[in-house]
């Protein structure tokens, strides 16, 4: 896109990517933060540990 002077549309249009607003943000990503912006990030929360438990005092036992 800059090496070439295109537009995004046309960059778009150029590599049958399906919205343009896609490569703004990759064009932002980066700008911001150079190759490392390009990689995926792992999405969605990450899974719980198991809670440490720990035995009670023998005066707490129930």
């Amino acid at each position: 896109m800059l090496k070439e002077d295109l537009s995004q549309s046309e960059v778009a249009l150029k590599f049958n990517i399906s919205s343009p607003a896609l490569i703004s943000h990759w064009h932002k990503a980066y700008r911001l933060q150079g190759m490392s912006g390009l990689v995926s990030k792992p999405k969605g929360r990450t899974a719980m540990s198991k809670p440490f438990i720990t035995d009670k005092p023998d005066d707490e036992r129930a």
